[in-house]
């Protein structure tokens, strides 16, 4: 019982922030140069902050966001003319979920080629899903997910990546990983989700790209 009625608070806060964001987008001032697209480590990112560019970002993370999530809202999140890039880093509650690996590129090709219906020059750079700790203290928050599956996703957005002349796989994954091949510690507020410091190191990691 407790799970469901976790589950149905989640569902009524993505969709409470999704239109958020679509009505953001509908009076917006500022046309987007980039967009970041993902699930609570891109919500929780504080771009402004730790991202130096003279580009307009905008952030649409989504907690709880898995890619079939995305598909469904994707045109809500959209928004400008004339966008730039585009940076997704999503995945993780795919496995959280049990969701196939398959079906997860399926669900990423089918955002890219809508995205390129829009904007046809535009340029996407899809992360690496970052690795977890899969410590005992940390287990409750992780759930399901381990460094394996993890990267045997990546493997499969790597090859996604390569059949696509504007989308770009960005291997962030052992730039996280301690000497266990572990989430370091300190990057890290409970296995799964970043501290400013993680952001910190995940922003070097990007700067160069925006």
């Amino acid at each position: 019982m407790a799970v469901q009625l976790l589950d149905q608070w989640l569902e009524k806060e993505q969709e409470r922030l999704c239109q958020v964001y679509e009505d953001l987008n509908a009076v917006s001032f500022k046309e987007p140069d980039i967009i970041f697209l993902g699930d609570s480590m891109v919500e929780y990112y504080p771009l402004g902050e730790l991202l130096e560019t003279s580009k307009q970002m905008v952030n649409r993370g989504i907690r709880g966001y898995s890619t079939d999530k995305l598909v469904e809202n994707f045109e809500r999140l959209l928004a400008g003319t004339c966008l730039d890039k585009i940076v997704i880093l999503i995945g993780t509650n795919d496995i959280g979920k049990g969701i196939p690996t398959s079906e997860t590129v399926e669900n990423l090709e089918r955002i890219f080629q809508t995205v390129f219906q829009t904007y046809p020059l535009v340029e996407i750079y899809l992360v690496s899903v970052l690795p977890v700790h899969e410590g005992t203290a940390y287990q409750t928050t992780v759930h399901i997910r381990n460094n394996q599956a993890i990267q045997h996703l990546n493997q499969a957005y790597q090859d996604l990546a390569q059949s696509f002349v504007q989308v770009h796989y960005l291997d962030v994954y052992n730039h996280f990983l301690d000497e266990n091949g572990q989430l370091k510690p300190n990057f890290t507020t409970d296995g799964l989700h970043l501290t400013v410091a993680g952001y910190v190191e995940l922003s070097r990691l990007l700067q160069k790209y925006l």
